[in-house]
């Protein structure tokens, strides 16, 4: 089976882009949630202690880069 030569080369560009972009996105969730998980348990900690209502404040966006 051959395959059309422009067509090998957008696949050779798109596929290796795309797993790099989701590996990027595995890896920055990844921190996220270690990160969110460690805040929530410090909050565990602290109602526990002192019996108030604890807050995380979080921000989030969107940035792109296209």
């Amino acid at each position: 089976m051959t395959i059309n030569p422009t067509l090998s080369e957008w696949l050779n560009l798109i596929l290796p882009l795309g797993a790099r972009v989701c590996g990027h996105h595995v890896v920055g969730t990844t921190y996220y949630f270690t990160w969110l998980d460690a805040r929530l348990s410090e909050e565990e900690k602290a109602v526990a202690n002192t019996g108030t209502a604890a807050q995380i404040w979080m921000v989030h966006s969107v940035a792109s880069t296209w």
